[in-house]
């Protein structure tokens, strides 16, 4: 087997590795494109009511982000078992800093930032925040790129907190819904499926050569 081939084999393998270290980190560092809210809510690992109870966490770790401490009052979609728990979200601060109150659309736990920490759907999107008044208002950061209102200001600012909840909880939005792939990822496969058909093919061809006399 020649140099040619140990480098194909090799990137493939550098990169099946490195994807393994991005799926573990979980979506909510991916901007992700949302085209309905029922999209969102099945994307959602889980959704919460929840409140602050401190506004920022220091901690030691390696990758850049601010975590605060929320205590989950109420699960609307996802395990019970939630309830009550104290949990780390990241990147709830920036506009929301004076903010207590919220529903918060979340992702999976994200290992690298510790023990139950976790972060909203998209880049900060999966974010509402309950005010005073006990109306709800999209928090999150992230915009359409064309300027229109965000799917959670359509359905949700000015609204009540019942009614939000009671919003996420119909069961029309709450059915499967095909869940979108991230750029990254659809790119990493083509990639990878790719390299594997041009090592498969390079064996194929070397296998045929006649060998030297």
């Amino acid at each position: 087997m020649n140099c040619r081939l140990w480098r194909i084999l090799v990137s493939i393998a550098i990169v099946s590795m490195l994807a393994s270290a991005v799926t573990d980190t979980g979506y909510a560092l991916t901007r992700r494109y949302f085209v309905s809210l029922k999209e969102m809510i099945a994307e959602s690992d889980s959704i919460v009511e929840a409140r602050k109870t401190q506004a920022v966490v220091f901690e030691e770790r390696y990758i850049p982000g601010v975590l605060s401490e929320v205590e989950i009052v109420q699960v609307i979609k996802g395990d019970s078992a939630m309830l009550h728990k104290k949990i780390k979200v990241l990147n709830l601060n920036g506009a929301n800093d004076k903010e207590e109150h919220f529903i918060l659309m979340l992702q999976p736990e994200i290992v690298d930032y510790g023990e139950d920490v976790y972060g909203t759907i998209g880049v900060v999107e999966g974010l509402l925040v309950v005010g005073e008044n006990g109306t709800v208002r999209y928090g999150g950061w992230s915009k359409p790129e064309n300027g229109d209102e965000h799917l959670l200001a359509k359905a949700f600012d000015g609204v009540s907190l019942d009614k939000a909840i009671a919003i996420m909880h119909d069961p029309d939005l709450r059915a499967s819904a095909d869940k979108t792939i991230p750029t990254e990822a659809a790119a990493l496969t083509v990639f990878l499926f790719a390299s594997t058909i041009l090592a498969v093919r390079y064996i194929s061809a070397s296998a045929k050569k006649p060998n030297p006399k």
